[in-house]
């Protein structure tokens, strides 16, 4: 039996750790702005979009805190512009979790945010 080694180089962006094939990518990744910290954990945030709970079929706006943000991301069209309405500002931008009781039913949940779907309370 022969024993075959394959050795994979990748590049790493600074600013979100994301890894690429090549250098290049790596490099126009990096130079790319970050989007500053608006919030910080236990701040308390409204959404901008209305959510839906499926157990008493009502729509509510989430208010809650904030309790973790994740490090920055390179900006995803798809999911920021189709989903939230964001348009890119910044090349790099943060999740913001926020935890929140459902005013429908009552249970404690999570979910995640841009930050330019959110607002202070």
């Amino acid at each position: 039996m022969k024993r075959i080694r394959k050795t994979v180089t990748s590049y790493r962006c600074g600013q979100c750790g994301t890894d690429y094939d090549k250098k290049s990518e790596a490099a126009e990744c990096e130079t790319g702005t970050c989007e500053p910290r608006r919030f910080r954990v236990g701040d308390e945030v409204r959404a901008i979009q209305s959510r839906f709970c499926s157990r008493r079929q009502r729509s509510y706006k989430v208010t809650g805190k904030i309790v973790r943000i994740s490090r920055p991301e390179p900006y995803d069209a798809e999911v920021l512009l189709k989903g939230f309405g964001v348009e890119r500002v910044h090349d790099h931008f943060r999740w913001y979790e926020v935890e929140y009781v459902c005013p429908p039913c009552g249970h404690i949940e999570r979910a995640e945010y841009p930050a330019d779907a959110l607002k202070c309370c």
